[in-house]
């Protein structure tokens, strides 16, 4: 059906981290599938540097370097914008704000600028620009009642302006899991394996569930290997210097497909973390009733209680449960499939549209 022209037009920021094994980039993703499926209102992608202006595309990708920065490519932009949504906490420094309706932003985390998590690294100016953002957005959406509440710390002030919408898995992974309830069968390995996915940052924290791994009996580690998916961070040194045994496969990135693979196949994920805004690995795995041991950190604990195994972020409980893992063996979980309210997005532009 064809959207009426009186629709409400949404400008729907891309941009940066649509690629790879990016959280983020599955989030907008799964945003665009949504909104394409939504009559209610009209919306058109767009790429956006964090101190420029913005380059309406179809696709983010097929943009060269000097375009995402041509700022005279603005007036292709509609004017009759009713709003703008910013997918990662960051707002462009140079388009001209009366061009940009209600500005919109998604708190993926408050990692940089809470002050709880300033353990993680960042550069100074790149904690200022999230900064600004929130003080210049009209409405944040988060992606879990833990965000929010992060933000809440920061703004309470603005609890009115918050609305959480939890990201669900996107057509692709549905696709992936739906084909592997047909061919169960299929691995990757014979030998059973833990699996963790995610990059090699503290925040994901990857060294706690290796260290306890290497402190398992030796009886107990040649039963089942350790297998790291993700790319290197600031945990990669540390990681190389602790790992010597041969059990322990560390494969770097891998496409979305291979990853899926691995994780329907394991005998748990194990997500260590000791921050997240909400745990798409998780998710999935859990999507797909493959086990995972995680954390006890609060958004595990709020989205995912009763379906994954939390455990406390210390390496002899981790120990006991790895062993625990490998005495019972592979036992498909109940699967977390949650209803999927593909307009979410759209029920929230309208409402904000007519306050």
């Amino acid at each position: 059906m064809k959207t009426p022209e009186s629709t409400p037009f949404v400008l729907l920021d891309v941009n940066p981290l649509n690629h790879r094994l990016s959280g983020v980039g599955k989030v907008v993703q799964m945003m665009q599938e949504d909104l394409l499926q939504d009559d209610r209102i009209r919306f058109q992608s767009w790429f956006t540097s964090t101190t420029d202006c913005v380059v309406p595309v179809h696709d983010a990708y097929q943009v060269s370097l000097h375009r995402r920065w041509a700022y005279w490519w603005l007036p292709m932009v509609p004017d009759q914008i009713a709003i703008t949504h910013f997918t990662n906490a960051m707002v462009p420094f140079l388009m001209p704000e009366t061009r940009l309706g209600i500005k919109v932003l998604t708190l993926h985390d408050l990692a940089l600028v809470h002050p709880d998590h300033n353990w993680i690294p960042e550069k100074k100016s790149v904690r200022w620009k999230i900064e600004r953002a929130l003080k210049q957005a009209d409405h944040f959406v988060c992606v879990s009642e833990t965000t929010r509440q992060d933000f809440l710390d920061l703004h309470p002030e603005k609890e009115d302006q918050s609305t959480v919408i939890s990201p669900h898995p996107g057509s692709d992974f549905r696709r992936f899991a739906e084909s592997m309830e047909i061919h169960k069968n299929i691995r990757l390995q014979e030998k059973p394996y833990f699996l963790i996915v995610g990059n090699q940052n503290e925040r994901k924290n990857p060294l706690l569930a290796i260290e306890a791994w290497l402190s398992l009996p030796e009886s107990y580690q040649n039963e089942v290997d350790l297998i790291l998916i993700g790319d290197a961070g600031n945990q990669s040194d540390a990681i190389r210097k602790t790992v010597k045994s041969e059990k322990i496969k560390i494969l770097g990135y891998r496409s979305d497909e291979e990853t899926w693979r691995w994780m329907s196949g394991a005998l748990a994920l194990l997500a260590p973390a000791r921050y997240e805004g909400f745990g798409l690995q998780v998710q999935e795995s859990l999507w797909m009733g493959t086990p995972v041991l995680a954390s006890n950190i609060p958004v595990f604990m709020e989205q995912f209680s009763g379906y994954a195994e939390l455990v406390e972020q210390k390496k002899e409980d981790w120990v006991e449960a790895l062993k625990k893992r490998i005495e019972n063996g592979r036992s498909e979980e109940k699967k977390l499939r949650r209803e999927i309210n593909g307009n979410a997005y759209g029920d929230l532009y309208l409402r904000l549209l007519n306050r």
